[in-house]
């Protein structure tokens, strides 16, 4: 067997943390927007199925990432979900903002988008992580400054713990 493959010995006693970005980045390469309602449904599923970090929405200006305009109304919809789960919590109480060990993360390309966040953390319904991208690939590239390209990406978790310069100071 090839050591790119990982036994089932390999894993025992460890711990396997899942997490998704088909919301965040699946998504973009349809041709149809998908609604807020599809969306909200398709992360409960994932959190019910055991996912604890996804990716869940990006905060681009819609006229550039228009797969995204409800950005604000998807992260309020799960930190207030009452739908149950087998676990007995709602998705709302599994949210780490509530108490629980879901991370929501959201990309923000521009420093107006970190804004975007930022406000809608303060107002308590914004994402746990804010992640800035590079560019992905050429038919995007040209959306994002020059500025960003080829640069890695990073996240910060800063503004939970009271540091939002932290993000606006990755943008040049």
């Amino acid at each position: 067997m090839s050591d790119v493959y990982i036994t089932k010995g390999q894993l025992a006693g460890k711990k396997v943390e899942l997490s998704d970005i088909s919301i965040r980045d699946g998504l973009q390469s349809l041709e149809t927007i998908i609604d807020t309602d599809t969306k909200v449904k398709y992360l409960e599923g994932l959190i019910i199925a055991g996912f604890k970090r996804m990716e869940a929405t990006n905060y681009g200006h819609p006229k550039f990432v228009p797969f995204f305009p409800d950005a604000t109304e998807v992260l309020k919809r799960l930190l207030n979900s009452e739908t149950k789960t087998p676990y007995g919590k709602t998705i709302g109480e599994m949210m780490k903002r509530n108490g629980g060990d879901v991370e929501l993360t959201a990309v923000t390309i521009h420093e107006r988008s970190a804004e975007r966040a930022f406000k809608d953390f303060d107002e308590g319904h914004g994402p746990d992580r804010a992640c800035r991208g590079s560019g992905h690939g050429r038919r995007r590239r040209a959306r994002v400054p020059r500025s960003l390209r080829r640069k890695p990406v990073s996240c910060i978790s800063g503004k939970a713990q009271g540091d939002p310069q932290t993000f606006l100071d990755a943008f040049p």
